[in-house]
């Protein structure tokens, strides 16, 4: 998918065909290798300088997802269709696209050949558009690799020997990884409840929990709502989620053996059907990703950590083909008493002109992310089309 709450999902995107495609196919030219490669971080998402079809490109880091390329790349490489695909996002909408053998690709020093892909047109992407990118690094890519990721230094470390890896006071547990080498890890709540997770770098979460293991958190009494609201939060790689009911949730804690990350917050929806870490867990540690022997590693940057992102402005935005509208209004806070409702226009937040959706000011909303501020001045129109301005700051 990051809280503006627009929380962004554009992932995990599974993909699966008629003929099924078998994404894990490719090598890694060299036989040993141990690369550091920087990155850009920005809005909860990592850039990686890609070269490909001749050139430098922007691509998004996405263990969630397959290797994928622009329809542009694939105009100037021309790699061979392998066949057509059923893509599926994270909200279950489905798009038929191609396949193709991608013949080769340079990330740091390493060179990747022949590695499947799916072919994506990255400008209906909505608001990943701001980034510029061309594609996403996915897990079937890597699934020859060992990979940490520093968010402090900015750097991965790609190696296929462990030894060549700095480990200390660490976490470790088995890995699953999917049809797509998608690595699903075990994790623990209020160290009574375990269940399984994929961790998914292009997700913006911090966690996101399905409704059945919610139901056996709630149950245990490890968590308590905070929040209740009706409306939209997701936009996902073919649109948004219908209107459902929603719930902010405070969870006692996720546990790392003895390692803990105490009061998170999370959102609950009647569509939530998955398990899932987002890039966020790299806050609060180095994680190191072993496909190779499907284990994983999360090195705490300390024993016990407080949750940081527990804060709302009391709404959320839901995107419009024309306009961006407020969609989920959360019980308890100022917006709710202002009177406040989803499906209101937005016209104006801070300084950022509304009126009209365009491409500068989608950008403009989504990279400076008014609504995480400490407080923000919204300009709305309400159902008797009656333009109104309040200004609202964060609650816990």
């Amino acid at each position: 998918m990051n809280k503006i709450i627009f929380v962004l999902i554009l992932v995990p995107t599974m993909v699966f065909g008629q003929n099924k495609v078998n994404f894990n196919q490719g090598e890694i030219e060299q036989n040993k290798f141990c690369d550091t490669i920087p990155f850009e971080f920005i809005k909860d998402k990592i850039i990686l300088k890609v070269k490909i079809g001749g050139s430098f490109k922007r691509f998004i880091f996405d263990t969630g997802n397959t290797l994928a390329i622009s329809e542009e790349i694939q105009n100037i490489m021309k790699n061979p269709i392998l066949d057509s695909v059923i893509q599926t996002d994270v909200l279950g909408a489905k798009k038929k696209i191609n396949s193709v053998k991608v013949r080769e690709f340079e990330l740091g020093h390493l060179k990747f050949t022949d590695v499947p892909a799916v072919v994506t047109n990255v400008k209906e992407s909505g608001f990943l558009t701001c980034f510029d990118y061309h594609g996403f690094i996915g897990s079937n890519a890597l699934r020859n690799c060992i990979l940490q990721i520093d968010l402090r230094k900015k750097y991965l470390i790609i190696t296929n020997e462990i030894s060549k890896l700095e480990l200390q006071n660490f976490h470790k547990t088995d890995l699953r990884l999917d049809k797509q080498s998608g690595p699903n890890l075990k994790v623990k709540i209020g160290k009574k409840i375990e269940f399984e997770a994929l961790f998914d770098s292009g997700s913006d979460e911090f966690l996101s929990i399905s409704n059945e293991i919610y139901n056996k958190i709630e149950k245990k009494k490890l968590s308590k709502t905070t929040n209740e609201g009706f409306g939209i939060t997701t936009v996902a790689m073919h649109g948004t989620e219908k209107q459902a009911t929603k719930k902010r949730v405070s969870i006692q804690s996720v546990d790392f053996d003895n390692f803990a990350i105490q009061n998170t917050v999370s959102v609950i929806s009647s569509h939530n059907t998955g398990n899932a870490f987002g890039l966020k867990l790299a806050e609060y540690g180095i994680i190191t990703i072993d496909y190779i022997n499907k284990q994983f590693y999360f090195q705490p940057f300390l024993p016990i950590q407080e949750f940081k992102d527990k804060t709302t402005i009391g709404f959320t935005l839901m995107p419009e083909e024309n306009s961006i509208k407020i969609g989920v209004v959360w019980s308890n806070t100022q917006a709710a008493k202002l009177g406040l409702k989803s499906g209101y226009k937005i016209l104006k937040l801070n300084q950022i002109d509304l009126t009209r959706r365009t491409p500068q000011s989608d950008c403009e909303l989504f990279l400076t992310q008014p609504t995480k501020g400490k407080s923000v001045e919204l300009t709305y129109q309400d159902e008797n089309n009656e333009v109104k301005t309040v200004k609202l700051e964060q609650e816990f």
